[in-house]
């Protein structure tokens, strides 16, 4: 899966993760649509399947939104990190996990 901005209505930017890659913990950060908006941001293993949900809720728009990504059960190798806001899948991120 390669970087892409999905949707043009309700667009994310400056999406970040950093450090990557992640060693025990990452920053998941983006500026979200300017009006309030339901966020999921889920992690996915190389072949599509998930593995755990990083967050899920409810945000306010126009700000810049910071979470936390707790990298520490998870096996060295590549992953995908999904933003999706309203269950429209917004961005998606590669990401590498090192120990």
């Amino acid at each position: 899966v390669e970087e892409a901005p999905l949707n043009e209505l309700l667009p994310l930017t400056d999406v970040q993760v950093y450090p990557n890659p992640v060693r025990d913990m990452a920053i998941v950060s983006f500026t979200a649509p300017l009006q309030t908006t339901s966020v999921t941001i889920d992690l996915y293993n190389i072949v599509g399947i998930k593995l755990k949900t990083i967050y899920a809720g409810n945000i306010g728009g126009g700000s810049i939104k910071t979470f936390n990504f707790d990298a520490g059960g998870l096996t060295p190798g590549m992953y995908n990190l999904m933003i999706r806001t309203d269950g429209n899948c917004l961005f998606t991120k590669k990401i590498t996990i090192i120990k």
